[in-house]
């Protein structure tokens, strides 16, 4: 949903806090740092997209940004379970990933950049101690919404009931809900109402 997400990170200097090398920070890593693997295709799909779509990076529990974007791409996939007409733009729901690629790849627009392409493909190749940390809350936050119990209508109740986002703050539907919510650099909508049934 958004276009051209830039992560913010930590300026070269800080990474020196965190790690200790004699090479230059960009390529600075730990011995024994690697993101988790995840544990099923799903949530290497989700991980992969919370690293690249998030632009919050501090903290040692996901951030409510994180958390929101991975209930977007859960939300999308329980909503076409019962709304066909849906997937035509949000993906099959086969997956996670035909909803990561739903509407040739248009509607998260980070799945074919090199953020979510490494985290997807090389996940052992992300080696800077900072990617590492920010990965495994990626991770996380992808396993917390996983293993959190679905709502009753997905996009409309639940703590996250979010099926959008981007980072201006223009509704992107005219079933969105008239007021985003604002997280981290994006803007979250759910469903108005009505909206769900298409």
């Amino acid at each position: 949903m958004i276009a051209e997400a830039r992560p913010r990170r930590p300026s070269p200097g800080a990474e020196s806090v965190y790690c200790q090398c004699a090479v230059p920070p960009a390529r600075c890593s730990l011995p024994g740092m690697a993101i988790e693997t995840p544990s099923s295709t799903d949530e290497h799909v989700l991980a992969a997209l919370i690293y690249a779509e998030s632009t919050v990076v501090h903290g040692t529990e996901p951030s409510e940004e994180m958390l929101a974007i991975g209930w977007t791409a859960r939300n999308r996939y329980l909503h076409v379970q019962n709304h066909a007409s849906d997937r035509k733009w949000w993906g099959n729901g086969s997956d996670m990933e035909s909803i990561a690629k739903g509407n040739g790849g248009r509607e998260f627009v980070s799945v074919s950049g090199p953020r979510y392409t490494t985290f997807r493909n090389h996940l052992g190749e992300i080696t800077n101690s900072l990617e590492v940390a920010f990965g495994n809350l990626a991770v996380k936050a992808a396993k917390a919404v996983l293993a959190a119990p679905a709502p009753k209508v997905p996009g409309v109740f639940g703590t996250y009931p979010y099926v959008w986002f981007q980072r201006g703050s223009t509704s992107p539907s005219k079933r969105a809900c008239a007021t985003p919510t604002s997280l981290g650099s994006h803007y979250f909508w759910s469903f108005a109402p009505g909206g769900e049934k298409g």
